[in-house]
């Protein structure tokens, strides 16, 4: 049972745009796959959907504060998707991709696919921090880790379990068709946050914030200020940029391993990418069930371990099944840090400087991934003539792992119970 009807509106929304994302997962890259074998261009579509983490995260938190967080969030399912109507029909009219010998064309249409990419993730910042921000001032504190929980199963289910391989199904059919069904879900997951009815604070938090107007730079420093008086809220950021960064070193050239070293087609490939989301599915009932008995520290690290074997493992991986087994397992750790990281910032940071500062976490979280996207694919392009094409698709997952390894005893040393404590207990004085 969903926790109230504007939740059930909120949780709709999210199942659609995870749909969407999950589509995209295996359209983008494959297309890009079609139109250049080069890991760089290849590489560059995941540079263009995640670099707007890097550079437009903070912008977007101030946004998040001063404007309404659910118009907002239509706004940006409403351009997402115009955004993915005009590239279906781009992809339709364009006919087959992989057989275009004109080079100028393949440049211009991998330019429409990096256009395309680049206004697709800046709204996806927006629109996902508006989100994240919004969940407590519809739920109670306590029933966060609860809702979040239902947040990453719909996630998992949607984004990883079913959107690759429906991607997959819609390729063979159709390579336009992928994007059309993206354009739908985000239109539907645009009506279903605009029914949703404004609660009270929101509604107060507006008014204060059109009453004390302050400049765009103060509002930045406040949220930045904020998140540097809390020690713990500093380290799990830096942690998580890096992770992040290690993981996109691979998921840059997925669609070149799972091609060249799996040997997989469209079909196959969204089924490995379900993998992880139905270990991220099953984490998602676990982890909240077990962070009843176990604390949060124990949580994060058990989840940087599970990263470190399934980065290793993949990166030694040389058929479908055994792949798929060890990306079930790392997406229960991925989901488990999720889950613990995002309720302790919504119960910590107070609901007017919730977006700024999840937006300044994010920018460090988040904001290195088209770092890793771009090393992944200069990794393969620059390994590639001394340890052969298999290698060098490999090298990523295995420099990760080493990376992740040596975060995990960066977190074992500054991610105590007593600085996790300490914050709670300075959030709690706050607010009172």
């Amino acid at each position: 049972m969903l926790i109230n009807r504007n939740f059930s509106k909120l949780w709709l929304a999210a199942g659609a745009s995870n749909l969407a994302d999950g589509v995209g997962l295996v359209a983008f890259p494959w297309i890009a796959s079609l139109i250049t074998r080069d890991p760089v261009a290849v590489a560059l579509v995941a540079v263009f959907l995640r670099g707007p983490w890097f550079f437009f995260s903070l912008p977007a938190g101030v946004l998040t504060d001063r404007f309404d967080r659910r118009r907002i969030m239509v706004l940006m399912d409403f351009i997402r998707f115009v955004v993915m109507s005009a590239f279906a029909l781009t992809v339709f009219f364009a006919g087959d991709i992989a057989n275009i010998s004109d080079e100028p064309s393949r440049l211009v249409l991998l330019g429409v696919l990096y256009c395309a990419a680049l206004i697709f993730g800046m709204c996806e910042v927006l629109r996902d921090n508006a989100g994240q921000t919004i969940l407590p001032s519809l739920v109670a504190k306590h029933q966060l880790e609860a809702a979040n929980g239902k947040f990453s199963a719909v996630e998992m289910l949607l984004n990883g379990l079913a959107g690759p391989p429906i991607a997959g199904f819609l390729i063979a059919i159709a390579l336009f068709m992928p994007l059309a069904v993206n354009a739908a879900a985000f239109l539907f997951a645009a009506i279903m946050v605009l029914a949703i009815v404004p609660s009270s604070s929101q509604s107060s938090r507006k008014r204060a914030a059109a009453a004390n107007p302050t400049s765009f730079w103060f509002e930045l420093k406040s949220g930045f200020g904020w998140l540097w008086r809390f020690p713990i809220l500093r380290d799990l950021a830096l942690i998580l940029g890096g992770v992040n960064a290690a993981f996109m070193m691979g998921v840059a050239i997925y669609v070149l391993f799972a091609q060249e070293v799996l040997g997989l087609d469209a079909a196959g490939y969204g089924l490995l990418l379900t993998a992880g989301a139905l270990g991220g599915f099953i984490g998602s009932f676990i982890v909240p069930w077990l962070g009843r008995w176990l604390d949060m520290r124990f949580m994060l690290l058990f989840a940087m371990g599970l990263m470190v074997f399934e980065n290793t493992a993949i990166g030694l991986a040389s058929n479908f099944a055994f792949a798929w087994m060890v990306i079930f397992i790392g997406g229960i750790g991925i989901v488990g840090w999720n889950i613990h990281t995002v309720s302790f910032r919504q119960r910590i940071i107070p609901d007017a400087l919730l977006g700024r500062v999840n937006s300044v976490y994010r920018f460090f979280g988040w904001g290195m991934m088209p770092l890793g996207t771009l090393l992944g694919g200069l990794c393969v392009q620059i390994m590639e003539p001394f340890w052969g094409r298999e290698w060098a698709l490999r090298s990523p997952f295995l420099l990760a792992a080493i990376i992740c390894g040596l975060l995990g005893l960066y977190a074992m040393g500054r991610l105590t119970r007593q600085k996790i404590s300490d914050a709670e207990s300075r959030a709690a004085m706050s607010a009172a």
